[in-house]
């Protein structure tokens, strides 16, 4: 995975995690990065915790059979959790992290990504993220939107990643089928800006480079997203103090 896409995961971290919201107390369980190039696709998958690495492999190799392809290079570890400076915190000090190449199958159409694969693997954690790292496409007609009271996903961020958060409110029961496209007449203003890519747009100029790839880039982005939710929470109580 090269230095640039280091950077950019850098960038998607310090923007903040929507998904979490202002009242949020921890980070998903899961975050997975998608990197497609060529006829190959790089996935990493972070945990919020540490997990056995036969599972983490399981899950993986899973995914892959869901994509229509198979997994091949497959390295599980389990690496230190950056702390969040000045701040004690119950967060886990290790977390497990993977990478993977995926060979063959698709992660979706020209104009939409296929979620379902990944509800299926990760959704018995209750919530992950999953962050498609491809430029806009003005002619994206993918899911923006799901809600069946089961499962939410919501996207987030519209390109440069495409960013998505899934919540699974009943982690053990049966998985929510979701569609491959948003229908037209549910599209909110919301998601239409959202679509639009206008989170795509903002600079990236000044922020600080990523030393770790691959793996490393996975820890290191879930250690921003900490501490996001942290300051959230001082912001919170500040509010609350006036």
């Amino acid at each position: 995975m090269e230095a640039a896409l280091g950077n950019l995961l850098t960038a998607i971290a310090l923007l903040g995690s929507p998904a979490l919201g202002a009242r949020a107390q921890t980070s998903p369980e899961a975050l997975v990065l998608v990197h497609p190039a060529g006829d190959m696709t790089t996935v990493v998958a972070t945990f919020h915790r540490t997990l056995p690495h036969d599972d983490v492999r399981g899950r993986l190799t899973r995914l892959g059979g869901l994509l229509g392809g198979r997994m091949d290079k497959v390295t599980v570890s389990d690496r230190s959790a950056p702390q969040t400076e000045g701040k004690r915190t119950s967060a886990p000090s290790q977390m497990t992290s993977a990478e993977a190449l995926l060979k063959g199958g698709s992660i979706g159409s020209s104009d939409a990504f296929n979620l379902q694969p990944f509800l299926e693997v990760f959704g018995d954690l209750g919530t992950f993220e999953v962050l498609f790292v491809v430029q806009p496409n003005p002619a994206f007609a993918g899911l923006t939107r799901y809600d069946d009271g089961k499962t939410s996903v919501r996207l987030i961020q519209a390109g440069s990643p495409y960013r998505y958060a899934f919540t699974v409110r009943d982690p053990s029961g049966p998985r929510s089928k979701l569609p491959l496209r948003q229908a037209a007449q549910e599209e909110t203003e919301e998601t239409q800006k959202s679509a639009g890519g206008s989170a795509a747009r903002r600079s990236t100029q000044g922020l600080p480079i990523v030393l770790g790839l691959g793996i490393g880039a996975g820890v290191l982005v879930y250690a921003w997203l900490r501490r996001r939710v942290n300051q959230r929470e001082g912001a919170g109580r500040g509010d609350n103090d006036r």
